[in-house]
């Protein structure tokens, strides 16, 4: 067990570390093409990244099966060139149909004149850990 263990946290960290250099790739050019091409269990871990800053949650608390739903809609829209938008653990997923992926704090269910500012690949400067988090743990 203890075995088994240490080899599937060697695995999660090579994940991570793959999702890192995909996301620095990414920053440089934020188009789902570019995201699809990468490895399914990367391109999961980037959308799960970018959904809970987005939506303001840990990324532990974004579920996989939303995160693979929403992998395989955004894929087959940007192999296709058309555009879709998604609303998944509270933030507001676009493609657009020139593949430009953006993700965005889901807009308020009451009448809210603010609108959301796209959030792209790159990072504003502030940390992600600055941001608040929503639900606990």
């Amino acid at each position: 067990v203890a075995r088994l263990a240490r080899r599937a946290a060697e695995a999660d960290e090579a994940l991570a570390r793959m999702a890192d250099a995909a996301e620095a790739r990414l920053r440089e050019d934020p188009e789902g093409r570019a995201l699809f091409a990468e490895p399914i269990a990367v391109v999961h871990r980037l959308l799960a990244r970018r959904i809970a800053a987005a939506g303001g949650w840990e990324e532990a608390r974004i579920a996989l099966e939303k995160v693979e739903t929403l992998a395989a809609r955004l894929g087959g829209a940007a192999a296709e060139g058309r555009p879709l938008a998604a609303n998944v653990g509270g933030a507001l997923v676009r493609l657009t149909a020139k593949g430009k992926l953006e993700f965005v704090r889901e807009p308020a269910r009451r009448s809210n004149p603010a609108a959301a500012s796209p959030d792209p690949w790159s990072a504003d400067g502030a940390g992600e850990e600055d941001k608040p988090r929503r639900g606990g743990g």
